[in-house]
């Protein structure tokens, strides 16, 4: 779940471990600077689809460096 417009967290479901990580340095739960190196700009973009259209989006084809 994300906290209006900043990206903060505010609870986590499942297992995050693919997609999330966290980052060296001063404890943060924004999601986009947590978000694995090739989800971050793709990421941004859906939260604010969902923001103005107030729908589920999806995002294929993405990949993922781990």
């Amino acid at each position: 779940m994300v906290n209006g417009r900043h990206g903060d967290h505010r609870q986590f479901r499942g297992k995050t471990a693919p997609y999330l990580e966290a980052t060296p340095g001063t404890a943060s739960l924004d999601l986009f600077k947590m978000a694995r190196e090739g989800l971050s700009s793709e990421l941004r973009q859906a939260v604010y689809r969902v923001a103005k259209d107030v729908r589920p989006v999806k995002a294929e084809g993405l990949r993922v460096q781990v």
